[in-house]
């Protein structure tokens, strides 16, 4: 049976109830600017488009203590080819095709000490992916869901302009800034319900603000 998305994240919210006290100076709020470069898991993807799928998205991250965080994001990308023909011949017409996941996850990030300048992390969540494919006038549309796994190194970058660090901290209230890799892989079929799974499997970079 499929889950309803709306559901799901109702539940995930309830994770951003108070639970650990933080330092006076952390809000336990965190932002990231992400991109992503992967592969996609739809059997035959790369017969029309590129092998690889670039997107870009934000995320949201709130502590909820001993190492765990609840993080909600959203990243979109837009991949364009020239579609085949039923001989399976290159048209001139042009097939654009959007994919908009929605994530919630759990991840535990192995921070121990202050400061810290590595910091590894893996987490579980649920994806929910919106899609559009466009060939002339004619658009296509759906959505479904299923989950994804992550892991990766955050490092600490303040230690390398101390005086641009207190700048952030002074201005924006930033108290960490974090450059962050990680290996991501998704599988979105709704649950082993359709054939064709919108996952994607690579890599996923960025930025991350700790408030």
């Amino acid at each position: 049976m499929r889950m309803s998305f709306v559901t799901l994240l109702l539940l995930g919210l309830t994770a951003l109830l108070p639970s650990t006290a933080l330092s006076a100076a952390e809000s336990g709020w965190a932002f990231a600017l992400k991109g992503q470069y992967a592969k996609s898991n739809i059997e035959n993807w790369n017969a029309v488009y590129p092998d690889y799928i670039k997107a870009g998205g934000v995320e949201i991250s709130k502590k909820l203590g001993l190492g765990f965080d609840f993080d909600a994001g959203v990243s979109c990308s837009s991949t364009k080819a020239k579609a085949l023909t039923g001989s399976g011949r290159t048209s001139s017409e042009t097939v654009k095709t959007q994919f908009v996941p929605v994530e919630l996850a759990l991840v535990y990030r192995l921070n121990i000490f202050p400061n810290q300048i590595i910091v590894p992390y893996a987490g579980i969540g649920l994806t929910h992916t919106f899609y559009q494919q466009e060939l002339n006038d004619d658009k296509r549309s759906g959505d479904q869901s299923g989950y994804h796994l992550r892991a990766g190194t955050l490092l600490l970058l303040d230690p390398l302009e101390p005086s641009a660090s207190r700048a952030m901290t002074r201005d924006w209230h930033i108290q960490h800034t974090y450059l962050f890799i990680e290996y991501y892989q998704s599988t979105v079929d709704d649950f082993g319900s359709k054939e064709i799974d919108l996952g994607t499997t690579g890599y996923v970079g960025g930025f991350r603000f700790l408030f």
